[in-house]
Order: structure tokens, then C-alpha cells, then sequence
């Protein structure tokens, strides 16, 4: 199911390792509890139209069987008619275009205060415009929650948290990269990766 396009689990692996696929490859890794790879040919819909198979996978494919979900859990999962209905909205204190409204007022003060040092001053103030840093920020955020080795149990301060690292990405990323790259250009994902590494 969530592969559509492999006939067998592990198959993925042991094109991956140069072996050949057959019941002892298949053994050898499930004895090293390890989960079938999913096929990266249907990864936008895994996280979209699937999500739900995803999360029952998830919920279900533990090696230890205390582990796993009970079906009641499952049922909450396959029985939700309206996604969104369910999910926590937690809006953010900043965004990129606040950011970049930030910016362009400050500059705007300064030209009235002064057209020497506003002239002086605007480039160091570009330094962190946001513009066009949606890649960017994205990119950036799902790397952060990635690297985010601390684990939270409750999910109000899993929210807190994410929030923040949202919004200091927002605060602080284009500072980072604006020397690298040409705010008035958009890039491609596989670019914005090169950059931000």
C-alpha cells in the first residue's frame, strides 16, 4: 500500500545494498528491525492524499508488538472525514512578509530623516530582507525540526516549540543567506539546498 510500484518489502533495500532480493535478505533485515524503505517516487503523495495510510503505517509497523496502536487509534486516523478540521492552527507573532514590512519601514524612516545616512545604511539593512526566502525558510524549518534532538511529550509545548523555530528562522535566516544569493530570484529546491549547505 505504501508502495505501489515495489511487489515485495526490502526489495528497495537490496537494490540499494547490490544483493539479491529472496527470503534470507528479507529475514536478515527484518531481524535488524528494520522498517521497508518507501519508494521516494511517491513521497509528495505520502505526506498529501496519503497521509492517512502513512500514519496508520506508522501507528502499526513496530517491531515490538506492545508498541503498536490499538485499533481504536487506527480508526480515529481512517475515520477522519475533514483533515483540516482536526489540525492545531498555531499562528505565528512574525511572518516573512511582516519581516520584510519591517525592513521597508525602517528604511522609509530613515530616508526621512536623513538621505545621507539612509543611503549609508541600506545596504545594511537589505542584508535582512526576506524576500523571496520561501525555499528558503522552508527548507531551513524542516532541517531545524530534523536536527531537533530533544523530545517532547506534551504536544502544547511541541507546538511552542516549533512555533519558535519558525519564527526565529524568519527573524534571522535571510541575514544568513542574503550574501549568497539574489533576493529578487527565485530558486529551485535542489539550488536552495546547495546554498543553505
Amino acid at each position: 500500500m505504501v508502495n505501489p510500484n515495489l511487489t515485495n518489502p526490502y526489495r528497495k533495500e537490496a537494490e540499494l545494498l547490490g544483493i539479491e532480493f529472496n527470503m534470507e535478505t528479507m529475514k536478515k533485515l527484518m531481524q535488524a528491525q528494520q522498517l521497508p524503505a518507501h519508494d521516494i517516487k511517491y513521497e509528495s503523495l505520502r505526506v498529501t492524499e496519503w497521509w492517512q495510510v502513512e500514519e496508520v503505517f506508522s501507528m502499526c509497523a513496530k517491531f515490538v508488538p506492545e508498541s503498536r496502536s490499538v485499533i481504536s487509534d487506527v480508526l480515529k486516523i481512517i475515520n477522519i472525514e475533514d483533515p483540516e478540521a482536526s489540525l492545531i492552527i498555531k499562528p505565528l507573532n512574525i511572518s516573512q512578509s511582516s519581516a520584510i514590512e519591517n525592513v521597508d519601514a525602517t528604511l522609509v524612516q530613515q530616508l526621512q530623516t536623513s538621505t545621507l545616512q539612509a543611503e549609508l545604511d541600506e545596504q545594511s539593512l537589505r542584508v535582512n530582507d526576506g524576500t523571496n526566502a520561501c525555499t528558503f525558510l522552508a527548507i531551513a524549518m524542516c532541517d531545524a525540526l530534523l536536527d531537533c534532538q530533544r523530545p517532547i511529550s506534551d504536544r502544547n509545548e511541541s507546538l511552542t516549540h516549533v512555533t519558535g523555530l519558525a519564527e526565529d528562522l524568519i527573524k534571522t535566516l535571510p541575514k544568513k543567506i542574503n550574501c549568497f544569493r539574489n533576493i529578487s530570484e527565485k530558486y529551485e529546491l535542489s539550488k536552495t539546498k546547495d546554498i543553505l549547505e
